[in-house]
């Protein structure tokens, strides 16, 4: 459930925010620079900033909240833009007992995970990626995972066996497809060659096999 709590703010904000206004655009130093400063002169400090766009003073102002019960992928996209700072719990220290997925109650909902587990290791990681699998599918939830963990895209076809003859929906393996020996932005439904872009890079470096027999005869 969704929790948002104010820990801390900055009082008197507005007569901050006209004070760095002040320092700005008058001789004042930073000893007088509060002085004078009355209601009406703040107001007025507050528009001009507003009228010329002059923003940066604003951010001497701050209110830190602790939220709680939302997603990873709520804080992925939070994190994406430059309106906060952040600290995170982190999945790498914390073990959280009771851990729970926000999962949409629709069933027609989309369910997007990014790179979820990527920081476990692979083996544990797929497993428990399997696991949400499952449950998703169960769920009848429709999703993305955008995932490098392979092991996971190899049990798809066993996730499927698993959840099926249950009442669960397909899970499917969408892949880049491959144009002129390149990956393309063209994506098709396929079981994925267990590469990554690893072969690309090794391509591109002179890593592959191919490669290194080819300098070793030369």
């Amino acid at each position: 459930m969704l929790k948002v709590q104010l820990l801390q703010y900055t009082p008197n904000a507005e007569q901050l925010v006209a004070a760095s206004a002040k320092l700005c655009y008058s001789n004042a130093d930073i000893d007088d620079v509060l002085e004078n400063l009355d209601a009406e002169k703040t107001e007025k400090f507050l528009h001009m900033l507003t009228s010329i766009g002059h923003e940066s003073p604003t951010e001497h102002v701050s209110f830190t909240f602790g939220i709680e019960g939302v997603s990873r992928s709520l804080l992925a996209q939070l994190t994406r833009h430059r309106i906060a700072s952040y600290s995170v719990k982190s999945q790498r220290y914390v073990t959280e007992g009771a851990f729970t997925f926000v999962i949409p109650p629709e069933i027609d909902s989309l369910v997007l995970l990014d790179e979820s587990l990527s920081s476990t290791g692979s083996y544990e990681g797929a497993y428990i990626a399997s696991e949400v699998l499952q449950g998703f599918s169960m769920a009848g939830c429709r999703g993305i995972f955008s995932t490098h963990l392979h092991d996971l895209a190899a049990s798809v076809d066993e996730i499927n066996a698993a959840c099926l003859p249950k009442g669960g929906v397909k899970i499917d393996n969408l892949v880049a497809a491959i144009q002129e020996g390149s990956r393309s932005f063209k994506i098709l439904r396929a079981k994925p060659d267990g590469k990554s872009y690893a072969r690309d890079i090794a391509e591109k470096y002179g890593l592959s096999l191919d490669h290194i027999l080819e300098k070793i005869k030369n």
